[in-house]
């Protein structure tokens, strides 16, 4: 596909990793591309235009000219070339029903940046764009791996997966993302690439509770292993592949998520291991941490499709039922003894 470096971009979501993919999209000296961000808060998109910074979600970026917010999702996708969605899975199902009706010709791609499940729905983000949006099909992609939004608008050095089921698009959008910082890597795997986004996010809480508890560095490596395993487990499922979870948007996403302080849901997984109650955590925090409901997803998905999926069922128990979190490791910990079988 023909690269264009002075291309018009929307990007719908105007969160962290929304404000952070604008800033990636116009940081480099030989990419011209101009943005219009919308979201759902119009005092965010307010404070885009006036103080050139997203002082809610991204303090201490300043954003240039070329990007500009806009307060409804017609006008930002209006004569879009690629659409790039950083929306929480809550709000997927609007936004994608707006693009349905107002998606431009112009469009070549739609880019997904979002980690999760949608309660409702119990749909990854792909289900649900293209079951509203099937006119997408061949233009739909998904970019996902360790990349912490502030590091991202840091220029801190950055790799990531993008996939498509169009191997061609997937390259252009690697491409379009790539600069001397953060780098794409290509694949065709989008149910590998989007599982190993929200399945991290739920093991993330079990990080946080490990280190919260104290319970050590060895725990806490044994349980990322562990958890990448049943990750692999849950993808083999939907016909995802092994390599897939091996990879940045796999194992990747997953050591950064459970050891970084910038992780929201490693955060959760502190607290309520110093006994807060989810409801608190969740009121105190400014962004989304979607590992919180997608453990009840997935652990629901897990018990109706029969795969053996404890880490995930357990942090759901201490999420959703209360169960005390030490209870919880114990739990884990006195599970009958079997042979390390590698998928």
């Amino acid at each position: 596909m023909y690269y264009n470096l002075n291309m018009d971009l929307a990007v719908l979501g105007a969160g962290a990793w929304g404000s952070a993919a604008s800033l990636l999209l116009t940081s480099s000296k030989n990419k011209n591309h101009k943005i219009r961000i919308w979201d759902y808060d119009p005092g965010v998109v307010d404070l885009i235009n006036k103080r050139k910074e997203n002082t809610v979600y991204l303090p201490g970026f300043k954003m240039p000219k070329s990007i500009k917010g806009v307060k409804t999702v017609e006008e930002a996708i209006d004569e879009a070339e690629v659409i790039i969605s950083a929306v929480p899975t809550i709000g997927l199902k609007y936004v994608s029903e707006k693009c349905a009706k107002n998606v431009s010709r112009k469009t070549r791609a739609l880019v997904s940046l979002t980690k999760g499940y949608d309660l409702l729905l119990k749909k990854r983000p792909s289900e649900i764009w293209l079951s509203v949006c099937p006119s997408l099909s061949k233009k739909f992609a998904v970019l996902s791996g360790p990349s912490h939004a502030e590091e991202v608008a840091g220029k801190k050095i950055t790799a990531v997966s993008v996939a498509s089921r169009d191997i061609e698009l997937a390259r252009f959008i690697a491409k379009m993302f790539s600069n001397e910082q953060f780098r794409c890597y290509s694949s065709d795997d989008i149910a590998g690439v989007e599982i190993g986004g929200a399945l991290k996010n739920v093991m993330a809480i079990g990080a946080g509770i490990i280190d919260g508890l104290k319970l050590g560095n060895n725990c806490r490596s044994s349980y990322i292993t562990r958890a990448l395993y049943e990750m692999m487990r849950f993808g083999r499922a939907f016909l995802a592949r092994r390599e897939t979870f091996m990879g940045l948007s796999g194992m990747g996403d997953l050591i950064v998520t459970c050891t970084s302080g910038l992780s929201r849901n490693y955060h959760v997984g502190k607290e309520l291991a110093r006994g807060k109650k989810i409801e608190d955590i969740s009121k105190k925090m400014v962004h989304v941490a979607e590992g919180i409901k997608t453990s009840k997803i997935v652990a629901e998905i897990a018990g109706k499709k029969k795969i053996e999926m404890p880490i995930a069922t357990v942090i759901r128990d201490i999420v959703y039922d209360k169960k005390n979190a030490g209870d919880g490791i114990r739990e884990l910990m006195s599970r009958s003894l079997k042979d390390e079988i590698v998928l």
